[in-house]
C-alpha cells in the first residue's frame, strides 16, 4: 500500500515568476523551497483563467472551478441589479461572492482541520473546526472585500507588527539565542528567536 501523507500544505505566491524561483533554487537562495519541492509537489504549466489578476485565480485553486462556475470573474464584481458603473463594483475578495465550495470547506464538513493563512478572498470564513488569518485583502492587516475600486484599510497595531526597528504603534522586539526549539535542521549558524 502506497504511503498515504497524512497532512497537506498548499503554498501559492502571488505574482510569483516560477523561472525566478527555479534561479534562484539553482544558486543556493532558497534552500527551504528546494527543500519543499524535492520533498512535494510543484504545479508547472498551468492553465490560469483569464484575465490572470488575483481574485479569480485564487477562487480557481481554491475551488477547482472556472471563473464561470465560481462567479468572480475580475478583480472587481459588479453588484447585480445595478448599473454597471465603477460605483457599482467592488474589489472581489469577499469569500459570499464565490458561488463554489472552497477545499478547506469541503475537508473541514469532512472533520479535518484546515489553516489558511493570508488566502485572497477566504474571509469571512465558513468552517466550524479550521482558522483563517487574513484573507481580506493582499496582505495581512488589509481589507479590500467590498470596497470600490482599487481601494483599501490597512490596520498595523500593536497586536500584528512585531519589528527591530522602530514603528508606531509596533511591538519592538530583540533577537536572542533560541531556548527549547526541537528537530531544527542542522545549520551553520545557532538558531535565532524573538
Amino acid at each position: 500500500m502506497a504511503n498515504v501523507p497524512k497532512k497537506v500544505a498548499v503554498i501559492g505566491l502571488d505574482c510569483a515568476l516560477p523561472r525566478l524561483i527555479e534561479k534562484h533554487i539553482a544558486d543556493g537562495h532558497l534552500p527551504t523551497f528546494k527543500k519543499l519541492i524535492d520533498g512535494g509537489v510543484i504545479a508547472e504549466n498551468c492553465l490560469v483563467p483569464y484575465p490572470t489578476v488575483t481574485p479569480p485565480n485564487w477562487a480557481s485553486i481554491a475551488t477547482g472551478a472556472w471563473p464561470g462556475t465560481h462567479g468572480i470573474t475580475d478583480f472587481h464584481y459588479h453588484k447585480p441589479g445595478t448599473t454597471p458603473v465603477n460605483t457599482n463594483c467592488i474589489q472581489a475578495f469577499d469569500s459570499q461572492l464565490c458561488e463554489a465550495e472552497y477545499l478547506w470547506d469541503t475537508a473541514d464538513k469532512a472533520g479535518k482541520k484546515c489553516i489558511v493563512l493570508n488566502y485572497p478572498g477566504s474571509w469571512p470564513s465558513k468552517m466550524k473546526n479550521g482558522i483563517v488569518v487574513g484573507g481580506r485583502g493582499l496582505a495581512l492587516g488589509e481589507h479590500r472585500g467590498g470596497m470600490p475600486a482599487m481601494f483599501n484599510r490597512a490596520r498595523l497595531s500593536n497586536d500584528m507588527l512585531i519589528t527591530t526597528g522602530f514603528f508606531p504603534r509596533g511591538i519592538k522586539g530583540k533577537f536572542s539565542e533560541a531556548k527549547g526549539w526541537k528537530n531544527l535542521p542542522k545549520k551553520e549558524n545557532e538558531p535565532l528567536e524573538l
